[in-house]
């Protein structure tokens, strides 16, 4: 018993208060309802939902019943053990308010309650996987460690220097990538960014290996002038190809760009996304991929770092 409430108590990151437990309800109204959100309201929350996940879990192991609408209720938290405790009792989605409240669930920050929520998103149907199903990643952790939430990566590591206008999402970032949404529109958010870096599209990244392929084919055939030329003494041939070297190398940059991208599969058959590398710390790359997912109703932004 002492193990669980360590770990329960290494679960709880959000801030307290050393408020007596008559006065916390109390407060949490006069203070943080109908609009009203002061700086010891998150405190205040935490308290609260310590409190309901240990009078549930109290029923719980004396099998007392519980009503759904406070199973909703814990469903809708933010304590992870609570949360947790309300998709097992919630067992099954049974009206579209209980699938709402789920469906805000795979955006827990606590890897273990995304999965419960998505293992009853998948029992009822599938339709959630269209707009977030593609996006998902496993978080890789389980048993206690899965309940202690993920953490946004610092802005330095993603090459950013703000988020803006831009929402983290929890249940498709993992290790090495971070994903967030936006309501701008894909050149909005790439402005957002990467104000004046190139970019190259999905079309560029799909091409570059052919181009690359016929370049080289090419680039036989200008060694074979160039040999010939020389022979020759045809020194404005040789000109001509030096030239026309010069061009080809142009496009040759572009393409080395397109081909270095990490391709982001969830966009792979998108030939209007965006790839744009952003500066990383210690000189790290970072690659950013930018495009409109109509399912989700937003665009995306995906970031490998």
């Amino acid at each position: 018993m002492q193990d669980v409430l360590l770990a329960i108590a290494m679960i709880i990151t959000g801030p307290r208060l050393d408020v007596p437990a008559a006065e916390i309800q109390q407060r949490f109204a006069a203070h943080c309802v109908d609009g009203k959100w002061e700086a010891q309201c998150p405190a205040l929350r935490t308290e609260i939902e310590v409190e309901l996940y240990g009078d549930l879990r109290t029923l719980g192991l004396g099998r007392e019943p519980l009503d759904r609408d406070v199973v909703v209720t814990a469903v809708r938290g933010q304590f992870p053990p609570l949360v947790d405790l309300g998709l097992r009792r919630l067992e099954k989605i049974q009206s579209p308010e209980e699938r709402e409240a789920v469906l805000a669930a795979i955006e827990h920050p606590s890897p273990a309650v995304r999965l419960l929520a998505r293992r009853l998103l998948d029992q009822q149907d599938e339709s959630w996987s269209k707009a977030h199903g593609r996006w998902w990643a496993d978080a890789g952790r389980s048993g206690w460690d899965a309940l202690v939430p993920d953490t946004l990566p610092q802005l330095a590591q993603l090459g950013l220097t703000g988020i803006d206008k831009l929402r983290y999402r929890f249940f498709a970032s993992g290790q090495g990538r971070a994903v967030f949404t936006s309501r701008l529109p894909a050149e909005g958010v790439l402005a957002l960014i990467a104000r004046g870096r190139k970019s190259v599209t999905g079309a560029d990244v799909a091409a570059a290996p052919k181009q690359q392929e016929a370049f080289g084919a090419s680039m036989k055939d200008v060694e074979k002038e160039m040999r010939e030329a020389m022979a020759k003494g045809d020194f404005k041939k040789l000109e001509e190809i030096s030239n026309r070297i010069a061009k080809q190398s142009e496009s040759v940059t572009a393409r080395s760009a397109a081909l270095a991208v990490p391709v982001v599969k969830a966009f792979a058959d998108q030939a209007s996304v965006h790839y744009v590398q952003l500066d990383g710390v210690k000189g790290r790359p970072v690659f950013a991929a930018v495009g409109r997912d109509e399912a989700l109703g937003e665009t995306v932004l995906v970031i490998s770092y």
